[in-house]
């Protein structure tokens, strides 16, 4: 919705923009048709550059990163509590509602506006002219108008002599006045609350009667009459909106329009502000895409030796991250020293030649890793090198938390497998997605962080005892968002 919004807000300006040179510039001058077509077709750029995005790309080129990285801290536990839910702003549902209330409103006054004039044309006598206009005869004392091909007279005007308003009327029919009053009520639907579609909508049916003015006089009409006849018909009543009526425009601009002098081609130069307004408009809704690349690394890495180790993040933009850098696999150096944790099982250090890979992956609840100073703040100088802290099934009970705001920073977690036994694997847990149960190959990083709500770790008995027999690793119970 707010897209629609601000899509509106754009158009409004441009027309805005348009409508405002146009008065400044070419609204004093006689060329009609011309003038016309400036009006229509400002109105519909006025909606159609809003959707024209220019995208500009840009190439940034970083350093090549070498395939032997840094360290790849893991941190593993449950989520607990109830993230907050940011809450969406009221004022675009309010916004929105004006907006569909008052496009409805002038919408209903369009119809209606039509159906009274489908109505008049119905109820009237027809006759169909030498030059295929309908010309429909009324009893009651309407002001002449035309609508499509349709020219309303009352039978007064009928019977009276007719001719001036009969060529003025089907000049309106033949410029097709009727399809611009209809497009231009299309986009006040649209453009309601704008003030200068109403000015724009004014401007253009007083074009329509300067243009079928100027073909009576070219028909060959005394102007002295023809002027007496609009001050004659100025004192009746039209109201019609989607209907060119004969004295529809104020009577001083269109006598004023008559005696001007005929402006100059060359003023009709004048319409090329358009020119720098479009551009304008579109330098204001140009992107810049910014694509980054890595430089190629200067010599090729030999491999042998080293281990790949499988990096997984929870956290969308880091996954993307990864994939746009390339460096989503990290090499291990097998024959490198490398510094070592002190491991503390079950709340008890072991030496730094203990080996992770001693300890069943089955019997293992679960693992996290402390980084040098809180390890060392915690164990001691033991634990200079980092510690991992391992809680196995055989402790009474443990669990591992932190808090939502070091997941929704990115944690990367570390896939381990047995050095020595390429078979032994850790047992799976079943998950249960929002009520809904997945197999235990469910991958838990395709799920976002920030739409998870919470998370509920059930243990074996349990587990069993509400999933039945393949739950006997455990039940990790996630709720989104997506179910709210």
């Amino acid at each position: 919705m707010t897209e629609l919004l601000i899509y509106q807000g754009k158009a409004a300006l441009a027309l805005v923009a348009f409508y405002i040179f146009y008065r400044l510039l070419l609204s004093k001058e006689t060329f009609h048709r011309f003038n016309r077509i400036v009006l229509l077709g400002t109105a519909a750029m006025a909606f159609i550059l809003p959707l024209c995005v220019i995208t500009i790309s840009k190439t940034v080129i970083l350093p090549a990163v070498s395939p032997i990285d840094a360290v790849v801290e893991t941190v593993e536990g449950v989520i607990t509590g109830t993230p907050s839910v940011p809450q969406e702003p009221v004022w675009p549902a309010i916004l929105l509602g004006i907006f569909v209330a008052g496009a409805l409103a002038v919408m209903l006054m369009t119809v209606i506006s039509i159906i009274k004039v489908m109505s008049i044309i119905r109820s009237g006598e027809h006759q169909t002219l030498d030059s295929g206009e309908t010309l429909v005869i009324t009893e009651n004392g309407t002001a002449p108008f035309s609508w499509m091909k349709y020219i309303v007279l009352s039978r007064e005007d009928y019977e009276s002599g007719y001719s001036q308003i009969l060529t003025h009327e089907k000049a309106h029919i033949a410029l097709r006045h009727s399809w611009d009053l209809l497009f231009v009520d299309l986009i006040t639907v649209l453009q309601w609350f704008n003030p200068v579609i109403w000015m724009l909508k004014s401007d253009l049916r007083a074009l329509h009667e300067f243009e079928a003015d100027d073909a009576v006089l070219r028909s060959g009409a005394n102007i002295k009459e023809y002027q007496y006849l609009l001050i004659k018909k100025a004192v009746s009543k039209s109201g019609y909106s989607v209907a060119n009526s004969f004295n529809h425009s104020t009577l001083k601009q269109r006598i004023t329009m008559m005696l001007n002098k005929k402006s100059s081609r060359m003023s009709a130069w004048k319409a090329l502000y358009i020119i720098p307004l479009v551009g304008i408009s579109l330098a204001a809704t140009a992107e810049t895409k910014v694509d980054y690349r890595y430089q190629e690394p200067v010599a090729q890495v030999d491999t042998t030796g080293f281990e790949i180790i499988q990096i997984i993040s929870y956290n969308k933009e880091t996954v993307e991250e990864f994939v746009q850098k390339n460096v989503s696999v990290r090499y291990h150096d097998l024959n490198q020293e490398q510094k070592k944790p002190l491991v503390v099982l079950d709340g008890v250090p072991m030496g730094k030649d203990f080996k992770i890979e001693s300890i069943d992956p089955q019997n293992i609840r679960s693992m996290t890793v402390l980084k040098e100073d809180s390890a060392k703040e915690k164990y001691g100088d033991a634990a200079a090198d980092g510690a991992i802290e391992i809680l196995t099934k055989n402790t009474a009970s443990a669990e591992l938390t932190y808090n939502t705001d070091t997941l929704a920073r990115g944690t990367a977690f570390i896939r381990y497998r047995s050095l020595n036994d390429e078979q032994a694997k850790p047992t799976a847990p079943l998950y249960v997605i929002d009520g809904e149960l997945k197999g235990k190959d469910f991958d838990l990083s395709t799920i976002d962080p920030k739409d998870i709500v919470s998370m509920e770790i059930l243990k074996e008995d349990k587990a069993v005892e509400l999933y039945g027999p393949d739950a006997k690793n455990g039940v990790v119970v996630i709720k989104t968002k997506s179910q709210n």
